[in-house]
């Protein structure tokens, strides 16, 4: 804990004299949430696809406390909502909360709506944190028809 403090005490001076000097601070990618990018979604011009359910479950099924998501960026030829749903989880097969895929249990949706008329490619990006303390940035383009 004593490391983490001098570290972050250093980086913050760093930060600080940089400013004041105008020099450009790069920061370690180590230090940022890891970032997924996950295959395209499809979806026809003016409509609607899901592009992400998250939940978070103890072994029994019941809610480990809730996942937020915050938006990194928003699409440029459509609207991206997140709202509150009964979501089926995805749990691999060899995790212990993979009985819990068959239920409906309560989680967070992430929706995608296309600007009617668009074709081409759009794209977003959120971050979400689950309440274990996981933070990853997912990437997700979509394709519009």
């Amino acid at each position: 804990m004593r490391l983490l403090v001098v570290v972050l005490a250093l980086l913050l001076s760093t930060f600080s004299a940089a400013a004041a000097f105008r020099i450009p601070v790069i920061v370690s990618p180590a230090l940022l949430a890891p970032i997924r990018i996950f295959p395209a979604k499809v979806v026809a011009s003016g409509g609607h696809v899901i592009l992400w359910v998250a939940t978070a479950l103890n072994p029994d099924c019941s809610s480990n406390g809730p996942v937020t998501f915050k938006v990194v960026k928003s699409p440029t030829h459509g609207k991206m909502s997140i709202r509150s749903a009964r979501v089926f989880p995805s749990y691999p097969p060899n995790n212990l909360r993979s009985v819990c895929n068959t239920r409906r249990v309560a989680g967070q949706q992430v929706n995608y709506v296309s600007r009617n008329g668009f074709t081409g490619v759009d794209l977003v990006e959120f971050e979400i944190f689950y309440p274990a303390g996981q933070g990853t940035i997912t990437r997700i383009p979509i394709i519009v028809r």
